[in-house]
């Protein structure tokens, strides 16, 4: 039985708290639904150390006509400081460019949360002379993150005419100072985010896109470097350049891998993001060697036909597409 002094509101009042809390959590599961990201579980992750200059070839200055005079860009790369480089170069100091940093290594991760902590450190980067004081002690105390790599040991290996960069960790953030200023490179190292995932997978980067339209990031470039050219399985190669094609970036910038060398060679640019069109690029030699293989049987049916011998079967054939020899 109600009290006769009891508000006649109160009942109202607790339904609409209700309907607001139920409201609120509706909205809550609708925006995690919509833009939250989650981490790759740690029995996948792997334990690549990162390469903190980057053992890709140096990029073509025909990237600076790419460049965005006063928009927001955002970058999507992975692995390390080549990313810092390329949103530099990409971007404008007008909005700081922001670099999405989506790596499935645990060692690459850990590197760029406790460099984006340094430089956010103004007592050991808060000026560009602090900072070189305080990188040694740095790069000692997180050698287990990153490759080291002997200064200038990728062009010595080489002998194709392949520029590559100096390797030196401290030669470079010089590099990077004297091309784009201390206070730009800081903040765009400060300004990355990090995600703990793979490339291959869709619900990312389906999120990354929602998120970057909701901050009305128009221009989106993307650096997977050699990912989709070490992946073996044809199937998360397809994956992952569906998740490029998903984002729709005004350019994703590959780089190849050499078998024989060990290390990439060729840096590739793309604006059509379609799967197929990007495969034919990075791995041109396959499939040009499987046109020679197609031509060769071309010519022996021919030459069966012609001795009275039947056609092979479509079977075969079908083994020998080109999709097929990856």
């Amino acid at each position: 039985m109600k009290n006769k002094y009891e508000n006649p509101n109160t009942e109202n009042t607790a339904q609409e708290k209700a309907t607001i809390t139920i409201q609120k959590h509706c909205r809550g599961f609708l925006v995690r639904k919509r833009y939250a990201i989650h981490p790759l579980e740690a029995r996948y992750q792997t334990n690549h150390p990162t390469f903190v200059v980057g053992n890709d070839p140096g990029m073509p200055l025909s990237l600076n006509k790419f460049q965005e005079s006063e928009g927001k860009i955002a970058l999507i790369a992975t692995s390390g400081l080549r990313a810092v480089s390329l949103a530099c170069m990409l971007g404008n100091a007008i909005h700081t460019p922001k670099i999405i940093l989506i790596d499935n290594s645990s060692l690459v991760y850990n590197f760029w949360y406790a460099l984006r902590a340094f430089m956010e450190d103004d007592k050991k980067a808060g000026t560009r002379k602090v900072f070189f004081q305080h990188l040694p002690a740095f790069l000692e105390r997180y050698k287990h993150l990153y490759v080291r790599v002997v200064d200038d040991e990728l062009s010595r290996n080489n002998s194709r005419g392949v520029h590559y960069l100096n390797q030196n960790i401290i030669v470079h953030f010089n590099s990077l100072f004297e091309l784009f200023g201390y206070d730009y490179v800081r903040a765009v190292i400060q300004h990355t985010s990090l995600i703990k995932q793979s490339w291959a997978d869709a619900t990312t980067f389906v999120k990354v896109k929602n998120i970057l339209d909701y901050l009305e990031v128009k221009n989106v470039y993307m650096y997977p470097s050699n990912i989709v050219a070490t992946v073996i399985d044809t199937t998360v190669q397809n994956r992952i350049l569906e998740n490029i094609k998903t984002v729709m970036p005004a350019l994703s910038i590959h780089t190849d891998y050499c078998q024989i060398h060990g290390q990439p060679e060729k840096i590739y640019i793309f604006r059509n993001q379609t799967p197929e069109h990007v495969k034919k690029n990075i791995f041109a030699y396959k499939y040009a060697e499987q046109c020679y293989k197609d031509k060769l049987q071309e010519n022996d049916s021919e030459k069966q036909r012609a001795q009275g011998f039947p056609e092979e079967t479509s079977k075969n054939s079908q083994e020998h597409s080109p999709l097929n020899t990856f």
